[in-house]
């Protein structure tokens, strides 16, 4: 989930996204730290997602937000942390409009 939010969310290339890569290599400020926290913390449907650490590699943040989720709520919220799935077309991605 974390990848695909990466990818249709914040346009981040999916070969750029592996369990050992660090947010902070894929040039996202502080405000978008704390979007990709609020948009899974609702997809997964966590409480409480303390902020992102721009340090954390994306399995460590797929990890976090998995031991957020518990043993019920949000399982497999850490699930494909490395894997990469297809964007979204345009016109089911407003940024993309925005930038087009």
């Amino acid at each position: 989930m974390l990848a695909h939010v990466l990818i249709s969310e914040f346009e981040i290339d999916a070969d750029r996204i592996q369990p050992d890569t660090r947010l902070s290599s894929l040039d996202l400020d502080s405000l978008s730290l704390a979007e990709l926290a609020v948009i899974v913390q609702e997809e997964a449907g966590l409480e409480n997602v303390e902020d992102v650490d721009p340090d954390s590699t994306l399995k460590e943040l797929a990890d976090k937000f998995a031991a957020g989720a518990g043993a019920g709520a949000g399982a497999g919220a850490g699930a494909g942390a490395g894997a990469a799935a297809p964007a979204p077309a345009a016109a089911e991605n407003p940024r993309a409009q925005a930038t087009a």
